[in-house]
């Protein structure tokens, strides 16, 4: 406990730096290359967590380290795609944002409390609750670039 601040520093470092140096990123390789940067980190950060859970692996270190590449994995697909949705429907910005951000808000809530209802002590259901939510978010993709082709600029 008291390293926690420690642990959470260190996952507020490595998502700034990363928010900071996003336009970078994008301006030097490129939308779908960081992109894909950004969902091959989700993925290996999937891939760890289902290690963690079935290890049951309790060392709070392991674990922030393990949910640095979800900070990593998320950032490059939110900078993309929220500008790019805002543009979805012309004269709409004001409305599809708050759109994003209650549903965003409103699933975060739900899960916390469901989690919380059977939360044991252990990292299994708060990384269970991130593997499925992840996986929405990898289904959500796929099913948004099997439908639209040219969607990076």
């Amino acid at each position: 406990l008291s390293e926690f601040g420690f642990y959470q520093g260190s996952m507020a470092a490595t998502f700034a730096l990363a928010s900071f140096s996003s336009g970078y990123f994008i301006k030097r390789f490129g939308q779908r290359a960081c992109f894909i940067f950004g969902m091959g980190s989700a993925g290996i950060f999937m891939f760890l967590n289902l290690l963690l859970i079935f290890s049951g692996v309790k060392n709070p270190l392991i674990i922030t380290i393990v949910v640095q590449f979800l900070a990593l994995g998320i950032i490059f697909p939110v900078n993309i795609l929220y500008p790019l949705s805002l543009d979805a429907v012309p004269r709409a910005k004001a409305r599809i944002s708050a759109l994003i951000s209650s549903s965003r808000f409103i699933l975060t809530a739900v899960t916390i409390q469901i989690v919380s209802y059977i939360y044991d002590g252990t990292f299994m259901f708060i990384g269970l609750s991130m593997f499925l939510i992840l996986g929405l978010m990898f289904i959500c993709c796929f099913k948004l670039f099997r439908e639209e082709k040219n969607i990076f600029v």
